[in-house]
């Protein structure tokens, strides 16, 4: 886990976890319903924890009852940098959280975040609350009002009541609470009277009605977040609803601690230790032998007690029988979590050994159901272009046969970026792994698929690749870092999107013709572009024409060009410039032989991937294609 240990904020966390969550059927009997999973293997608590400590919120009461001695073990067992009081309910099962915060009373004098502890939420929806200078409680506007859940009545702009019955003048709302101390001791106070009243009922009712008795002077204001994340989690339905959409904002908040350490290692030792690695899974190539950052990683187990097992035992394009190998050592020497050091390869064999350590070793792992695991994935890539790091891509062969395995889990937790590993890289994988970003960003961009979030990041990528072609052609420094940013950048495009007929047309270029792939791609895609351009009309991307033409125009842009087929014909010129303009022939191909070869071609184009581009593509266009760059 990862967090800012540095940001403070005067203000105390309540959170209510003192409820039996007998809803929720088998998955509360032995544990209370905030230790339940959601996305990334992370409980509901841990979340909040998490949320709350990087907000700057460093005290927290927890209110318990139910299984009080498994949540306190859990959460000290988080070895989170923060103050914990647990405070218990011993009547949890006579009655409701209003007791509850009636016997945490005493330790709550201050500013207060409330939740309940089923609650699930966005950061950003935490951030907006503790930004809002009154005491608030998070509403949504554009939320159907729910039947059995709260809702808040609005009068004057304020709140005046809470409650399961109030639907004039309400909105759906959610027992999350940033709360002023003059405000909230008001609160407090009723909520004391409620409790020492005497009546059962009132200490079995919501605190909510305590509030509701002292609305006109503890003024509480609705926060509207609208379509932003915060449910709770009652039943298991709740769960695998709030489950996909905390997986779609994780990768859309783009859950990946990012590092660039530049022969400065504490932040890899600092992630091993704050992830609590104890046997660590070293994947590398034997090029990688050389640098020092290899002998530091071998040291860990002296200088950090980590026992590090290394597996090397595969060749570039790593195959199913080598997975295996790797995954019966990860398993043998009881491994927590995976390094990967180097290249694509290396990469893709780390992901499955991330994928497949959890599965049945004695079936296919390719055969299998891939879940979810706590394995944790770290990378430190060694070229800059794949994006692999950044992906859920894992490409092996079995039997011969190309395999992809797709994830989302086996996106590496985070990654370190070394540029002085680039140093070595050769003047021609140099200007092909720069191509390779560049079409990365440039396919996105035009994919059916792309979206704001992947234009952004593609858009962001073709200018940090436009302004640093020279020195990292030139192996400056600021080039290699650079390009490292862009790499991830445009991976991170093509995690959503995927690519489009430049990929799927190249693969074939590459193992045919001894390319690298960047370079392949970057014959494709310098054909395609214009193409695209002249054939408009044919579009097959819902958005229609007028879109797939404004998105050309503004790729031009990009590209510093006033028209798109001036966009197009910048890209071809780049290719000129680093001579990379066409396939470098030993010998000229016969006539009957290129036509044989360009059927070979077709036949082995990525299907998968052409359905990504905008405009129709026919066998004969790509037979054009292949026979143009063929020469």
């Amino acid at each position: 886990m990862n967090y800012d240990e540095d940001r403070e904020i005067k203000m105390k966390a309540l959170l209510l976890n003192s409820g039996m969550g007998t809803r929720m059927g088998a998955l509360t009997v032995d544990q209370p319903k905030c230790m339940t999973e959601v996305y990334g293997g992370k409980t509901i608590i841990e979340r909040q924890l998490i949320q709350l400590l990087n907000a700057g919120v460093k005290e927290v009461v927890i209110t318990v009852g139910a299984h009080e001695e498994v949540l306190k073990d859990y959460v000290t067992g988080l070895n989170l940098p923060i103050s914990i009081c647990f405070i218990c309910n011993e009547i949890y099962s006579e009655t409701n959280y209003i007791y509850s915060i009636y016997c945490a009373r005493e330790k709550l004098h201050d500013d207060i975040v409330m939740m309940h502890g089923d609650l699930v939420f966005d950061k950003a929806v935490l951030e907006k609350m503790l930004s809002y200078s009154k005491s608030c409680m998070t509403v949504s506007s554009t939320e159907p009002l729910p039947e059995k859940d709260f809702k808040a009545v609005i009068e004057n702009d304020r709140i005046s009541k809470i409650g399961i019955e109030f639907f004039e003048q309400a909105v759906a709302a959610q027992p999350l609470y940033k709360l002023n101390r003059d405000d909230w001791e008001i609160w407090l106070e009723s909520i004391a009277d409620f409790c020492e009243s005497g009546e059962q009922s009132k200490r079995k009712c919501y605190a909510e009605n305590a509030f509701n008795d002292v609305s006109d002077r503890c003024h509480i204001y609705p926060l509207d977040i609208k379509d932003m994340l915060c449910k709770e989690i009652d039943t298991p339905n709740d769960l695998s609803v709030v489950t996909k959409l905390v997986k779609k904002l994780d990768q859309e908040n783009d859950s990946q601690d990012i590092f660039f350490i530049e022969q400065r290692y504490d932040d890899l030792d600092k992630y091993m230790c704050d992830n609590s690695v104890k046997r660590l899974m070293f994947v590398c190539g034997t090029a990688v032998m050389y640098h020092p950052l290899y002998q530091y990683i071998c040291e860990m187990e002296s200088r950090l007690g980590i026992k590090v097992i290394r597996f090397s035992d595969f060749s570039p394009n790593p195959n199913y029988e080598s997975v295996c190998k790797a995954v019966d050592l990860f398993k043998d020497e009881k491994c927590d979590s995976v390094l990967a050091l180097g290249g694509g390869s290396t990469m893709d064999v780390a992901k499955c050994i991330k994928l497949f350590a959890t599965m049945d070793r004695c079936k296919c792992y390719l055969d299998q159901n891939v879940e979810e695991n706590n394995i944790l994935l770290l990378a430190i890539p060694t070229t800059a272009g794949t994006g692999s790091e950044v992906t859920r891509y894992a490409v092996i062969y079995h039997n011969g046969k190309k395999q992809s395995v797709v994830h989302d889990s086996c996106i590496p937790k985070a990654v370190f970026y070394d540029p002085s590993f680039l140093k070595t890289v050769s003047p021609y994988n140099r200007k092909a792994t720069l191509l390779d970003a560049f079409c990365h960003s440039i396919e996105s961009y035009w994919s059916v698929k792309s979206t704001n979030k992947s234009k952004a990041y593609a858009r962001e990528a073709i200018g940090i690749i436009l302004d640093n072609i020279e020195p990292y052609i030139a192996n400056e420094n600021s080039g290699n870092i650079a390009m490292q940013k862009a790499s991830q950048l445009a991976g991170r495009a093509i995690n959503i999107t995927q690519t489009t007929a430049g990929h799927a047309l190249c693969y074939m270029l590459t193992s045919k013709f001894g390319l690298a792939h960047g370079h392949a791609a970057a014959l494709c895609v310098a054909w395609l572009w214009p193409n695209m351009i002249e054939h408009v009309n044919d579009c097959v991307d819902k958005r229609g024409e007028e879109y797939l033409v404004a998105t050309l125009e503004e790729l031009a842009v990009f590209m510093g060009e006033n028209s798109a087929m001036a966009g197009a014909e910048k890209f071809r010129n780049l290719l000129k410039m680093l001579k990379l303009e066409k396939i470098d022939l030993t010998r000229k191909i016969e006539a009957t032989d290129k036509k044989n070869i360009i059927e070979e071609l077709l036949d082995g184009v990525n299907s998968e991937r052409l359905v990504n581009y905008p405009v129709k593509l026919t066998r004969a266009t790509m037979k054009k294609l292949y026979n143009d760059i063929l020469g």
